[in-house]
């Protein structure tokens, strides 16, 4: 049997002890950075130095034993876990004491992206709102893909928006501080609205000898639903999606197609070249010009092509009464005079090129889509 102890109301030993502390002075540092194991605790000893300190994981295993210290003690290089610290100090009573702490894991790296497109792929208003993970510090790069424009953020933390940005394809890197690279590719700005204008023409130079006729055909992307068709030459808009239009007189014209669905509209232009007089009923000096060739024609005539002082003088050694057409092109190719004579007079024709730059100019008169002359010239 065991041992039996009364206490009475007249009983003056002491009958128990009762010992109070403060938990230990436990301070976690969480991981810094995603699987970096590199956590940290500092324990605080109590009482009497010094102190002895073991770590334990949370499995019971021993990872970290020190004795005698006069200081806190710092466990580095933890992985995310709970661990316990045992401290005994040189007190004669309560002289050990444990406790457990947390150390927490940083959370995985990660950049999300919204995007608002580019209205109507036209104004320049696209924008990317980017979510990057607070507990990071992160450079960004935002690149364009077709222009190689790149947008650069440097040491921002958690969400920043980028505006007035174009339509087109971006990619983003973004790096943070702990060294994670993250790529995200093929963000899309366009506006699915978005239409594209195009068409083409049956011919985009043309003599009034056909009639002046040439048809258009839309080729604009697929969700166009509208066309406005304005052919320049001071005639009524067509409404037409593929129209048929006839020019009247000689010119050069630029030929606008405006395409739209109703949200999104787009323009696109064209350059068409009319040349050529209707012929009248007079008969020149050649009877029938149109049974001559160039050669044979030239060979008939004298033909001068002179270019001085701001004119081009063109003279032929006898005049002809029938109509003419006189057009001038650059070296490039680039159509830059043009005029119609209802004849060829005995004086010859005289036209101002004073506006035209210095350069080298080639010369074709022509009737009846009969060429007269092709030649050359330099204007100083």
């Amino acid at each position: 049997m065991g041992c039996l102890h009364s206490i009475t109301e007249n009983t003056t030993n002491n009958r128990f002890a009762l010992h109070v502390r403060a938990p230990l002075d436990l301070t976690p540092i969480a991981e810094t950075c995603f699987n970096a194991s590199d956590g940290q605790v500092i324990a605080q000893g109590f009482g009497d130095a010094p102190w002895d300190y073991t770590w334990y994981d949370e499995m019971g295993n021993t990872i970290r034993e020190m004795t005698g210290m006069m200081t806190a003690d710092t466990a580095e290089d933890l992985a995310p876990g709970f661990y316990q610290v045992v401290v005994t100090n040189q007190s004669e009573q309560c002289n050990t004491a444990s406790g457990f702490v947390q150390v927490t894991a940083a959370q995985q790296a990660s950049m999300d992206v919204t995007v608002s497109a580019d209205h109507c792929n036209a104004t320049g208003d696209g924008s990317l709102f980017l979510f990057g993970h607070e507990d990071y510090v992160w450079n960004v790069e935002v690149i364009h893909s077709q222009s190689q424009e790149i947008i650069t953020l440097e040491g921002i933390t958690g969400d920043s928006l980028i505006t007035e940005l174009s339509h087109g394809l971006y990619t983003i890197n973004a790096n943070n501080n702990c060294d994670n690279l993250i790529v995200i590719e093929d963000i899309d700005l366009s506006d699915v609205n978005a239409v594209v204008a195009d068409f083409e023409a049956s011919s985009t130079n043309i003599s009034l000898n056909d009639d002046g006729v040439v048809m258009f055909f839309n080729t604009s992307s697929d969700n166009v639903t509208q066309a406005l068709w304005d052919f320049g030459d001071g005639t009524a808009e067509s409404l037409e999606f593929n129209p048929v239009h006839t020019f009247l007189s000689a010119g050069i014209y630029d030929v606008k197609m405006t395409a739209s669905n109703g949200t999104c509209e787009d323009s696109t232009t064209t350059t068409v070249t009319v040349t050529g007089i209707n012929p009248g009923s007079g008969t020149g000096l050649l009877e029938d010009m149109t049974s001559l060739s160039s050669e044979e024609i030239v060979n008939k005539l004298d033909f001068e092509t002179i270019a001085s002082d701001g004119f081009l003088k063109i003279s032929s050694s006898q005049p002809l009464d029938v109509p003419v057409d006189i057009t001038l092109f650059s070296a490039e190719g680039k159509l830059v005079l043009q005029h119609t004579s209802s004849d060829f007079p005995a004086e010859g024709i005289k036209l101002n090129i004073g506006h035209l730059p210095a350069g080298y100019f080639i010369l074709i008169v022509s009737s009846y889509e009969v060429q007269l002359i092709n030649d050359s010239f330099i204007k100083h």
